[in-house]
């Protein structure tokens, strides 16, 4: 016979209690690794994160991360040039968590400081066209004038003037999607979500009426999708519900 603790726990504001343990995401970070051994205890609820001061706030008031002069946050985090290499690859695999890097049209000094690229010392700034072989990342090609990439909530009108050294871009049919990776046009998301869901750029992972707390994978799904709002799951129908119609 099992027995249930929950009746004999008290558990803080925005918490519930979990008979196989909770496992809170800070603020600052999508995923966390969970330990492999189910303990019981209290945890924030669905759609909720612990801030600095371990209180579980929803996660929409999470603060925002916050970098260094010349640097802005990218949600699937991205890959910086540097003075003497401006133009790098990057994986294909999104960093779920983020991370704060170079401002386009800046790159990093020998100090790791984003700086202009024309501040760069005068030696770093002999590349006057494209490398042969250039590096570029998941579905682009180097453009000698530069990108002119669409995105999928907005076709860019490409002005007629050339920018060498050039840069990567997306390849022809391809748009840049929310996360900044290039996939082909036809697969750009439909961002009209259902009721009581929202668009999520590297897809959702929902939780459930019968699991509230689903272990997701730390892989991106480029093309992105929707989730259930903060504070709701999916019931049996595919539905995103509070979790007081689950119960009913």
């Amino acid at each position: 016979m099992t027995v249930s603790l929950a009746a004999n726990v008290t558990c803080g504001e925005n918490e519930q209690f979990y008979e196989c343990g909770a496992c809170d995401i800070p603020c600052g970070q999508d995923v966390v690794a969970c330990p492999a051994i189910c303990l019981p205890g209290c945890g924030c609820l669905p759609g909720y994160k612990r801030n600095n001061n371990g209180i579980c706030i929803p996660q929409d008031q999470c603060p925002k991360p916050t970098c260094p002069t010349n640097e802005t946050f990218y949600s699937c985090g991205t890959c910086d040039g540097t003075c003497d290499r401006p133009i790098v690859p990057c994986p294909r695999i999104c960093k779920l968590n983020g991370s704060c890097n170079c401002k386009e049209g800046y790159v990093r000094n020998a100090a790791g400081n984003c700086i202009a690229q024309e501040d760069c010392p005068q030696e770093c700034q002999a590349v006057t066209k494209a490398p042969e072989d250039p590096e570029c990342g998941f579905n682009e090609q180097f453009y000698g004038c530069g990108p002119c990439d669409s995105t999928c909530d907005q076709d860019i009108a490409c002005a007629a003037v050339c920018r060498p050294p050039g840069g990567c871009g997306c390849l022809p049919g391809y748009k840049r999607n929310a996360i900044g990776v290039c996939i082909p046009a036809d697969k750009c998301p439909n961002k009209n979500c259902g009721k009581n869901e929202i668009f999520v750029p590297c897809g959702p992972c929902d939780g459930t009426c019968k699991n509230l707390n689903p272990s997701c994978l730390e892989i991106c799904r480029l093309e992105g999708g929707c989730g259930c709002k903060s504070g709701y799951v999916r019931n049996s129908k595919n539905e995103c519900v509070s979790l007081k119609q689950c119960k009913q």
